[in-house]
């Protein structure tokens, strides 16, 4: 019997393969369900997609209720 890790892989090598599908492949996992790939999706696009909004809405605290910030070191406001 096969031990399937926390991402849903039989293996860490078939993590990392699903982690590095190109954006396309992903966004057709996603259209059938797949929540890891909208999370490896998301993770990839998440700086460019929150400046992106903060550019949009000039609300910061709109756009981190949307998809938070980023991540920790990247200052909330844009210089």
């Amino acid at each position: 019997m096969t031990a399937i890790t926390r991402t849903g892989c039989a293996s860490p090598a078939q993590a990392v393969a699903r982690d590095t599908s190109s954006d396309e492949t992903l966004i057709g996992r996603i259209a059938g369900g797949d929540q890891l790939a909208m999370r490896t999706l998301f993770a990839r696009h998440r700086v460019p997609i929150y400046r992106w909004l903060l550019r949009i809405v000039h609300d910061v605290t709109l756009v981190l209720s949307i998809g938070g910030a980023p991540h920790s070191n990247m200052p909330i406001v844009p210089a």
